[in-house]
């Protein structure tokens, strides 16, 4: 009796997520527009396994419709979010991981952007983890000193550019665009705890020319096959923010470009609506353009995501800097988006579709366990 309501409950949430996301496609343009009835029922046969309810075609139209490539292998966002992503990674861990000041203590240094200073659970450390005390204006400064641009954001969880400040030195004082000074009573009202103040990169100019306003960054999606153990990339996305905007993502009106095998970007971006562009901050992408360092940016990301074995997909955000180094900004364990990939590159998981759809449906009781944590 107890193990049929407790999976009542976690069905009764399942259900709930892909009601929500249900509604969140009829923003998303084309979804209307339907493919042929013999690739809807394939694709229905292909996902029905993994859900009791019935799958929603919307999304498959709007994918082949962005990409005019047609497979049933979409998945559609619904079912990813309530039943493939809790199966392929350990909720119970994601915080913990995802946990950006815990970065350096994991990873060789030069990997990741430079921390200026840390805040985990109300206490200050410098870079080297060393406590500190931060009380005055004058404790800050000192340790702010040589540096003339700061990234202040939450450590845990700042998806979607949420609580992502930007100052800038002026007359020794740190500032941002909406007049903010960045002070110990600042970082308490804002950022509260768990948070981390960052040296602002400099980015390659190949990365530059498309925005110099925000730092645009390359999302690699990595799969931990159990197949193979090893760790191969899904895809590769150019975000891009628009003019104006120090943040590159979608929910702040920027673009995101496919990106080929070989480092060169498609013809085409899309937003977060689905719709396409030839043209980026009038740059045409009907030119050639390559990512620089795209082999090293890819086996960079594959040896951050062989360290994260609680988690089979992951979405790293990838930058290269003005000298060539590759740096890792954040590595995503949880609620990672899945629409950019397939309105720009096609099917989410490739070649390893029926892999991953077979690991989930063998795997399927730790949908449970991850609903009743």
């Amino acid at each position: 009796m107890k193990k049929r309501l407790l999976r009542f409950l976690a069905n009764s949430r399942i259900k709930r997520i892909s009601k929500t996301y249900g509604k969140k496609i009829e923003g998303i343009q084309n979804s209307g527009q339907n493919v042929e009835k013999d690739l809807q029922e394939k694709h229905k046969k292909k996902w029905e396994s993994l859900s009791e309810y019935s799958i929603n075609v919307k999304w498959l139209n709007a994918y082949v419709a962005s990409t005019n490539i047609k497979s049933p292998d979409y998945v559609p966002e619904s079912l990813f979010y309530s039943v493939i992503e809790p199966i392929l990674n350990n909720r119970e861990l994601c915080l913990a991981y995802a946990d950006k000041n815990i970065y350096d203590l994991i990873f060789p240094e030069k990997i990741f952007p430079t921390t200026i200073l840390r805040n985990i659970n109300d206490t200050f450390l410098d870079s080297n983890y060393n406590i500190i005390s931060i009380k005055s204006d004058l404790d800050l400064e000192k340790v702010l000193n040589n540096y003339t641009k700061v990234i202040a954001k939450p450590a845990i969880d700042s998806g979607g550019g949420e609580n992502i400040y930007l100052f800038k030195k002026v007359e020794n004082v740190f500032t941002d665009g909406d007049g903010n000074i960045l002070n110990p009573s600042f970082l308490k009202n804002n950022l509260k705890n768990n948070f981390i103040i960052q040296d602002v990169l400099t980015q390659h100019q190949q990365l530059n020319k498309f925005n110099t306003t925000s730092v645009n960054t390359i999302r690699i999606l990595t799969w931990l096959s159990p197949v193979s153990n090893e760790v191969v990339v899904l895809h590769g996305i150019f975000r891009v923010g628009t003019k104006g905007q120090f943040l590159d993502n979608a929910r702040t009106g920027g673009y995101t470009i496919g990106i080929k095998s070989d480092g060169v970007l498609n013809k085409f971006a899309t937003n977060k609506f689905g719709a396409r562009f030839e043209e980026v901050n009038n740059i045409s992408l009907l030119e050639h353009h390559q990512i620089p360092f795209y082999s090293e940016i890819k086996n960079i990301a594959k040896e951050v995501s062989a360290k994260y074995p609680h988690f089979r997909i992951l979405g790293l955000d990838m930058t290269v800097d003005q000298s060539g180094n590759v740096q890792c900004i954040e590595v995503n364990n949880k609620g990672n988006g899945i629409n950019f990939y397939q309105l720009n590159n096609g099917t989410l998981f490739g070649e390893y579709t029926d892999e991953v759809l077979k690991y989930c449906v063998d795997n399927r009781s730790r949908l449970y366990d991850s609903y009743l944590l």
